[in-house]
C-alpha cells in the first residue's frame, strides 16, 4: 500500500535530514535560500541549523565591518541575490556610495 502511494514522489537525499551551515555569510545565506526555494513542496524538507560566530546585536568592535558585491558579469554577487529574489531587500539595506553613483554599497543591519 505504501508502495502505491509513494508512486510519482521521488524522494531526494536531504528529505528528513538535517542539514549545518557554518556561517552565515554569501554562501551560508544562499545555500539556505537555495534549498528552501528550490525544494520540491511534495517532500519533507531537511532541517537546516545555521552556525554563526558574530553575536547577532551590533557590537562597537564591529563598526568597520563592510559587505561588498558586484555584478561584472553573471556570477557576480548582485545577480546572484537578484535570482534568489533577494536583491530588492538586500538594497533596502543599503548605503550607496559616490552620490548614490553605486561604486559601492555599505550594508546596515536592521
Amino acid at each position: 500500500m505504501a508502495d502505491e502511494e509513494n508512486k510519482g514522489h521521488s524522494s531526494h537525499f536531504f528529505e528528513n535530514k538535517t542539514i549545518v551551515i557554518a556561517g552565515a555569510g554569501h554562501a551560508g545565506s544562499v545555500s539556505v535560500v537555495s534549498l528552501q526555494k528550490l525544494w520540491n513542496p511534495k517532500l519533507n524538507p531537511p532541517t537546516i541549523i545555521i552556525y554563526e560566530h558574530d553575536a547577532p546585536e551590533i557590537d562597537v568592535r564591529r563598526e568597520a565591518y563592510t559587505l561588498s558585491l558586484t555584478e561584472f558579469d553573471n556570477s557576480g554577487g548582485l545577480v546572484v541575490l537578484k535570482n534568489f529574489g533577494l536583491l530588492d531587500h538586500a538594497l533596502e539595506h543599503s548605503i550607496y556610495g559616490l552620490d548614490g553613483a553605486g561604486a559601492f554599497k555599505i550594508w546596515i543591519s536592521s
